[in-house]
């Protein structure tokens, strides 16, 4: 029997696929998928080194390979791994700096297109 911290892994590695997968399709036309990571937000999504990073930045790769840490970029950085491996998407990635304040506003403009951070799936903000 599988416990309930994997049933909750599971599933956010589930959603999230399906979220790349769709945003994945919609980045084709703009050549590059932008990840949103936060930088002050332990343990889903930070860096160590918050003071170099404060500023909106954007910066090409995945988060990981930037030192951001926690829990939403291990599944972020896992997931667009996986799907370049199995050769389903090719598209290069991105990495952008963003706050609670800004976070979805990018995401709704299309400046992110999936965003590495905690955040509640609130009928406001669908």
């Amino acid at each position: 029997m599988v416990g309930p911290a994997v049933n909750w892994k599971v599933s956010i590695c589930i959603s999230l696929a399906l979220m790349v997968t769709f945003s994945v399709a919609k980045v084709h036309a703009q050549e590059k998928l932008v990840f949103g990571v936060r930088v002050d937000a332990p343990p889903f999504s930070y860096h160590e080194a918050v003071s170099e990073y404060l500023s909106d930045s954007s910066m090409p790769g995945a988060p990981r390979a930037h030192g951001f840490k926690g829990y939403m970029v291990d599944v972020c950085s896992s997931v667009i791994e996986a799907l370049q491996n199995e050769g389903r998407i090719d598209t290069p990635v991105s990495t952008r700096v963003v706050n609670a304040g800004n976070r979805f506003d990018l995401l709704r403009d299309g400046e992110v297109h999936i965003l590495c951070d905690p955040a509640a799936i609130l009928q406001e903000r669908l």
